[in-house]
C-alpha cells in the first residue's frame, strides 16, 4: 500500500510540476493556465486523498500563496478556489495536515484583509476569503491559536467591509470563532465587538439579525463578556428597531446573555440587561410580548438556580 501511495505521489509531481511552475511565471496568462489546471485536475475526484494533500503540502503551497497577491483578479480568485477545494479534501484526513501549512494560509489570508483600505480590492473575492476562513476555522482551529490575536485583527476589519455579503458571512466567521476558539479569541475581542456593534446600524435587516446573533455569541467567550460596556448602546438601539424579526432577535439574544454571562459580568450588567428585555412586554407585535413573557420568565428561573448555587437571596428572584 505504501509504494502504491508514494508512486501516485510521483505521478502528481511527474504530470503537475510545469503547472506549479506557470504559478510564478510573469506571463499573467500561464498563471492562469496553471492554477486552472491545479483546480480542475490535481483536485479531481479521482486522485487519492492522502497524496493530494502531500502533493499540496510538499509541492503546490509555496506558489500557490504567493498567487494570492497576483495583480490579475482572475488569478486571485482562482488561488482562493484552490484553498476552497484544500479544505474540502481535508475533511476526510484533517490529521495529515501540517499546522504550519494552515497557519501560512490563514496568515496571507489575513493579510488580504487586515487593512483599510483593503489589499484585496474585488468584494468577491474578500466574500471567497471570509468563506475560507471559516472552513479553516472549522477543521483546524487549534493550529491558530499561536495567530489568534493577528486573526482577531483581520476579522474586526473584515467587519467593516462596505458589501452586505462579507458583513454578514464575517458574522458566520465570528460565531464559528466563538464556536472553536472559545477560549482564546475573547481576549482579542474589542475591536471585534465594536465592528459588530457597527453593524447594528446598518440598513440591510439580514445584516442586523445576523450581527446581534454573533455579538452575543462572541460576548460569550473567554474573557469577552467585560466588552458589554462598550457595545450595550448598540443592544438599545436595536431592541427598538423598526423590524420584527430583528426586535425578536435582540430579545431572545438579551436573554441569552443573562442566561449564560458569568457571575461577575451579571453582576456588572444585569440591571442594564433586564431593563432591555422588559421593553418587550410593550411592543407593537403580540406575538413579541408573549415571547418576552417566555423569556422574562426563564431567565428569572434561572437568575434564582444561580442564586442558589452561590448562596444569594432568591426572594428578589421569586
Amino acid at each position: 500500500m505504501e509504494i502504491e501511495q508514494s508512486a501516485a505521489y510521483e505521478e502528481l509531481v511527474k504530470n503537475y510540476q510545469r503547472d506549479i511552475n506557470c504559478l510564478v511565471d510573469d506571463d499573467r496568462n500561464l498563471r492562469k493556465k496553471g492554477l486552472t489546471t491545479i483546480l480542475k485536475q490535481t483536485f479531481a475526484a479521482s486522485t487519492p486523498t492522502r497524496e493530494l494533500l502531500q502533493f499540496f503540502q510538499i509541492n503546490v503551497l509555496k506558489n500557490l500563496l504567493r498567487t494570492i497577491d497576483d495583480q490579475i483578479e482572475k488569478n486571485r480568485e482562482l488561488a482562493q478556489n484552490i484553498i476552497q477545494q484544500f479544505c474540502i479534501r481535508s475533511k476526510e484526513s484533517v490529521d495529515l495536515v501540517d499546522k504550519e501549512v494552515t497557519q501560512q494560509i490563514l496568515q496571507k489570508l489575513c493579510s488580504r484583509v487586515n487593512t483599510i483600505p483593503y489589499a484585496e480590492q474585488s468584494e468577491e473575492i474578500r466574500l471567497l476569503i471570509t468563506q475560507n476562513m471559516i472552513e479553516l476555522v472549522k477543521l483546524f482551529s487549534q493550529h491558530f491559536v499561536p495567530i489568534v490575536g493577528d486573526f482577531a485583527v483581520a476579522v474586526s476589519r473584515l467587519l467593516q467591509d462596505q458589501y452586505p455579503e462579507v458583513k454578514k458571512t464575517g458574522a458566520t466567521l465570528v460565531e464559528e470563532c466563538s464556536k472553536q476558539l472559545k477560549q482564546y479569541i475573547g481576549h482579542h475581542g474589542l475591536q471585534i465587538a465594536k465592528s459588530l456593534a457597527k453593524n447594528f446600524e446598518h440598513q440591510h435587516s439580514k445584516v442586523r439579525k445576523v450581527t446581534i446573533q454573533a455579538l452575543t455569541t462572541f460576548l460569550l467567550c473567554e474573557g469577552a463578556g467585560c466588552l458589554y460596556e462598550h457595545v450595550n448602546a448598540s443592544y438599545n438601539k436595536v431592541i427598538n428597531d423598526k423590524i420584527n424579526e430583528v426586535r425578536k432577535t435582540a430579545y431572545e439574544s438579551v436573554a441569552q446573555l443573562l442566561n449564560s454571562f458569568s457571575v461577575p459580568n451579571l453582576r456588572n450588567f444585569e440591571s442594564d440587561l433586564v431593563l432591555l428585555l422588559l421593553n418587550s412586554l410593550s411592543d407593537e407585535v403580540q406575538e413579541n410580548i408573549q415571547l418576552g413573557q417566555k423569556l422574562i420568565e426563564e431567565c428569572g428561573m434561572s437568575r434564582m438556580r444561580l442564586a442558589i448555587e452561590n448562596n444569594e437571596k432568591v426572594d428578589q428572584y421569586i
